[in-house]
């Protein structure tokens, strides 16, 4: 089948033109390279037009040298168009095979002309005339001469460093093989920006590539295009005699990929091999392998994997996803490389900023745009403090300069700074200043983002509705402009905003749809957080294996990449989850791997707030003395960093350990102290949890009418934040209150409210508590059929939320009720099914006392083979445990069995 081959040609701009198609080729035919040169006569040129300036060549390579000159115009035109150029002159003599080199030469000109991308070098003209031995490339002159020369030429911070990457072309249509990628053959221009020149070993490549890459196989053979008139280059490594042999078009071994040094064709992941040096290059200022001379050891390093440690590189570690993105650029496998369309996209997100010009010999002043890019690398390193600095130097320089961009760009930063901090007000102030600059210059993309980190603010301010509204706006802006990044960030941002609202299907679609685009976009730091709010929304909806999977894939694509926050929130994620279904050891484990990732990059909010987690753990498993020391931890680490909310949160939970350990006094002093600060900031939720933690104190001291005095404020506040499982736990207590004072109809009444918000309740879990609750007060009120219905539904509840203790322990509270019920043959099936699961827990006192009740049920049916059969296994228990028996063992063992129980227990 035919295809028209369309040539097009970039102008400076970067924009496109058509030029007139001479030939129509099938994709799979290799022309002679004089028929294709003959197709394209408006860029041959006569070689007189050329003035060389100097004899020597300014450059030499390893297939010629580039001499500077001056392009004269036509005849006619005017003499101001003569321009500076670069004449790449490919050295020809009597060994040369010319069909074989007028083959690779019209290759490497028609690729230039066919690729059109502004970081890709342009082709001006050529000069062809084989029979005398010319055969040259007319290029722009870039006076400041490659990558490798820019760099040494002066001191580059990293952002600067870091822009030079902008290079990589983002290969949306034909993925392009250049064979020969390294830092001498990147260029940067006038504008000091990169462009990638030397196609002499290029290919266009149909269908293949690293991770992401088109989909097909990596094995599968390549289509041969119009392009592909030679071999790829290959590499002959004899590993005994440690030489190498080379083949096909030259490239340079210190870059070389270690497939492609085993002697396989390079391709695309070869390619990417080649960027991550690149990288290293860029921001090291080293050669790939520096501490290796010879070709042997470098082949040898390349093949063997011994690869630099980024993270050690004092450079380096300050951009810790370059160096995971360096890291996946090096994998010994070449399917499992990202593609160039991933490294692309990960380097935009690092802070970049165009290289400053400077005067040899005067001290270096940073622009505001460089100052602001350095404010973002500390900041992305969690070094507020140092990040806050920098974008106020930014913002000073950029009013000096009325630069209004960077002065929008920087009060949008010093927002997220504050907004981290939760100086909310402050923020709020910052994003605004922002959002008027952008919008009297005609920046929707930055009003855009200025919406989303207003919404954020507002909503830790608790101003629920223009968050809400703002985020929407944020999110149809992006829309409007296509910035598909900044709808992400809006999905992700309402996403959250529902949850805590308890909206949690509205929160499930929109961080599935934040996921949706990071997923198309390639964005994998983006996919971790997505899928860590995924996962808390799956955990409150109770899709508990949902959201184990979405949390552990979220921790794998932060370790992954080195993304110590993605991956610390994603631990803490999957901590809380274990801790709700009392995997008390899988949580204290993930909440220490999720403290110890917030370490390593100086996240003090996240250590802290993994400390308060992990000190909750160890209250509920009863270790006090732990618990406190991790709250005190945590308390500390929330106030350096004025985290108002977590230092109220610890006193809190320090305050229910002081509490379970009878510690009235000092538990007491710490619920007034959290209780006042969450006033003051307004958090509601935690004032609910004061005015609980302080009922339950006065019910355990016997204040009961101070008691009902704190529980009735807690269903109050929890009623105006719609609350109902705060609520609902808070009436319960309520009932309790008022009972032990003998108020019986209001204590009555207070419990069915609470029997009836019950039934609205998410939480199975929280539910079936509730229902528990009741149980036991019915119960005591003589009500035995709703205590009955309470105490069924919580033993159902708890089993569904998979909690087998709590469901045992209800199934006790109802065998106990049937039986003072006499009715004999219901208690023994629910006895039965108790000691089934205290059986499974391996809870020897909780057998014991379902075998104590079976005992009873057994007697009362005078079922002489059951009594002998239970007395028989509880006293094999007591035994092995070293367990007491109960009363009713030792009743049946005189009684039945004539033991002298006292003796037999000494």
């Amino acid at each position: 089948m035919e295809e028209e081959f369309y040539l097009e040609h970039a102008s400076h701009s970067g924009t496109t033109k058509r030029v007139e198609v001479l030939v129509r080729v099938p994709l799979d035919n290799k022309l002679p390279g004089g028929f294709l040169l003959a197709g394209i006569p408006r860029y041959r040129i006569d070689k007189s037009r050329l003035k060389f300036e100097e004899r020597e060549p300014a450059a030499r390579g390893g297939q010629g040298v580039v001499h500077q000159a001056t392009l004269v115009p036509n005849e006619g035109q005017d003499l101001k168009e003569q321009q500076k150029v670069a004449v790449k002159k490919f050295e020809l003599d009597s060994e040369t095979d010319y069909e074989k080199f007028l083959n690779d030469f019209a290759r490497e000109i028609t690729f230039m002309i066919a690729i059109s991308h502004p970081n890709i070098i342009q082709l001006i003209d050529f000069v062809e005339d084989i029979k005398n031995g010319d055969a040259w490339m007319v290029l722009p002159w870039e006076a400041n001469g490659n990558v490798r020369e820019f760099l040494q030429s002066g001191e580059w911070d990293i952002p600067e460093r870091i822009s030079l990457m902008g290079g990589i072309p983002k290969r949306d249509g034909i993925p392009i093989c250049h064979g020969d990628l390294k830092s001498f053959n990147i260029l940067v221009n006038s504008d000091r920006r990169a462009v990638i020149t030397d196609f002499g070993s290029a290919r266009v490549k149909r269908g293949l590539g690293g991770r992401g890459e088109s989909g097909s196989s990596p094995s599968a053979p390549a289509t041969p295009s119009v392009l592909d008139f030679s071999e790829a280059p290959k590499a002959i490594f004899n590993v005994s005699t440690m030489e190498i042999t080379l083949t096909g078009p030259k490239y340079t071994i210190r870059w070389a990929a270690p497939e492609v040094l085993g002697g396989e064709d390079s391709d695309l992941p070869s390619d990417i091999w080649a960027l991550g040096w690149i990288c290293w290059e860029v921001v090291t200022g080293e050669l790939p392998f520096p501490e290796a001379e010879t070709i042997p050891q470098i082949v040898a390093k390349a093949t063997l994997g011994k690869l630099p440690a980024t993270r050690d590189d004092p450079q380096l570690n300050h951009i810790i996803s370059l160096c995971s993105m360096m890291s996946d650029c090096w994998s010994s496998d070449p399917v499992t490389r990202p593609d160039a369309s991933a490294c692309w996209i990960q380097v935009r997100l690092m802070p970049s900023t165009v290289p400053a010009y400077f005067t040899p010999n005067v001290p270096k002043v940073r622009s505001a745009a460089l100052l602001a890019g350095i404010g973002y690398m500390h900041r992305l390193q969690n070094d507020l403090e140092t990040a806050e600095s920098h974008y106020r130097a930014a913002l000073d320089s950029a009013s000096l300069t009325d630069d209004h961009e960077a002065q929008a760009n920087a009060w949008n930063e010093l927002g997220h700074v504050y907004a981290t901090h939760l100086r909310n007000s402050h923020a709020v102030d910052s994003y605004l200043r922002a959002q008027q600059i952008y919008s009297r210059i005609g920046d929707d993309n930055g009003v855009a983002a200025t919406w989303n980190g207003l919404a954020l603010a507002y909503g830790h301010q608790s101003k629920i509705r223009e968050a809400e509204e703002a985020f929407i706006k944020a999110e149809e802006i992006n829309s409007r402009v296509g910035n598909e990044m900044g709808r992400a960030d809006a999905y992700t941002g309402l996403g959250e905003l529902y949850r805590l609202q308890a909206e949690s299907e509205k929160a499930e679609k929109c961080h599935i749809q934040a996921l949706e685009i990071h997923t198309k976009l390639g964005n994998d730091l983006g996919v971790g957080s997505s899928l860590s709010s995924l996962g808390g929304v799956y955990r409150v909806r109770r899709k508990y294996q949902e959201a184990e999977d979405a949390f552990v894939r979220a921790q794998e694509i932060g370790y992954r990449s080195g993304d110590d926050l993605t991956a610390g929130n994603a631990s803490s994620g999957l901590a809380e989850l274990y801790r709700i279904q009392f995997r008390y050891d899988d949580a204290e484990k993930a909440f220490i791997d999720a403290k110890q990732a917030h370490a390593r990059i100086n996240h003090h909010p996240g250590v802290a707030g993994t400390l308060n987690g992990l000190a909750s753990v160890y209250r509920a498993q009863a270790r006090y003395f732990e618990a406190i020391e991790t709250f005190l931890e945590a308390e500390k680490l929330h106030r350096g960093v004025s985290n108002d909310v977590g230092v109220a949160n610890a006193m809190l939970g320090q305050a229910r350990v002081h509490l379970a350990q009878g510690a009235f006094a000092e538990a007491e002093e710490l619920f007034h102290g959290g209780q006042a600060i969450h006033a003051r900031v307004g958090n509601k939720d935690g004032i609910v949890n004061a005015q609980s933690g302080l009922g339950e104190l006065h019910q355990d001291k016997g204040n009961h009418a101070e008691a009902e005095k704190f529980f009735d404020q807690a269903q109050a506040t929890s009623m105006v934040i719609r609350d109902e499982t705060g609520r609902a736990r808070a009436l319960v207590y309520l009932a309790e209150a008022r009972q032990r004072q003998s108020k019986f109809k209001e204590a009555e009444e207070t419990l069915d409210e609470a029997r009836k918000i019950s039934g609205r309740i998410d939480s199975p879990h929280e539910r079936a508590w509730i229902l528990r609750r009741l149980g036991v007060m019915y119960q005591q009120q003589s009500r035995d059929l709703d205590a009955e219905d309470c105490y069924r539904r919580s033993g159902e509840g708890f089993g569904n939320a998979g909690d087998d203790r709590r469901q045992a322990e209800v199934l006790l509270f109802l065998s106990g009720l049937y039986q003072c019920q006499h009715k004999h043959n219901e208690a023994k099936e629910s006895f039965r099914q108790t000691l089934s699961l205290f059986t499974r827990l391996g809870d020897d006192q909780g057998r014991l006392d379902a075998l104590d009740g079976l005992l009873w049920a057994s007697l009362a049916e005078e079922n002489v083979e059951d009594i002998v059969e239970f007395h028989r296994d509880a006293k094999a228990i007591c035994a092995r445990a070293g367990l007491p028996l109960s009363k009713t063992c030792k009743i049946i063992s005189q009684s039945l069995f004539g033991d002298d129980v006292e003796s037999s227990t000494s």
